[in-house]
């Protein structure tokens, strides 16, 4: 199985309506940044979060820290939650700042895939904003 930092799919999953999930810096550097966009993305964080992340105020950077399904900590970091409408997708969304490591990336990636995030296709959030009215 291909490592979730590098997963691909059919691109007629770009009309898929669920939550999406995705690195969107560089692995490796100081720090890593997942984003996640879809219905179910405060759900997804608030499970990894062992429920401790809930109802966050949108736009607010808080600390979070997050748990695999065993219970072990993958990494502690800031999240932010966008309010539908109010992300780049339209989305509602959430943003995790993380440390930059590959392992501790595709850890949270993978442990966002097992809660029901699906893995983002190239250019999946910008189609997404585009067919949200906030891309021209």
């Amino acid at each position: 199985m291909p490592h979730p930092l590098f997963r691909e799919r059919s691109s007629s999953a770009y009309l898929r309506s669920g939550t999406i999930a995705a690195l969107s810096t560089a692995a490796g550097g100081a720090l890593g940044i997942i984003r996640l966009s879809g219905p179910r993305a405060l759900e997804v964080v608030s499970a990894l979060s062992q429920g401790k992340w809930v109802n966050p105020e949108p736009r607010t950077l808080s600390r979070i820290r997050l748990f695999d399904h065993a219970g072990i900590l993958l990494d502690e970091g800031l999240a932010v939650y966008f309010a539908q409408g109010a992300s780049f997708t339209g989305e509602a969304g959430v943003e995790l700042q993380l440390h930059g490591g590959r392992h501790t990336l595709g850890r949270v990636l993978e442990a966002c895939f097992e809660r029901g995030a699906l893995p983002a296709l190239p250019g999946e959030f910008s189609f997404r904003a585009f067919q949200n009215g906030k891309l021209s």
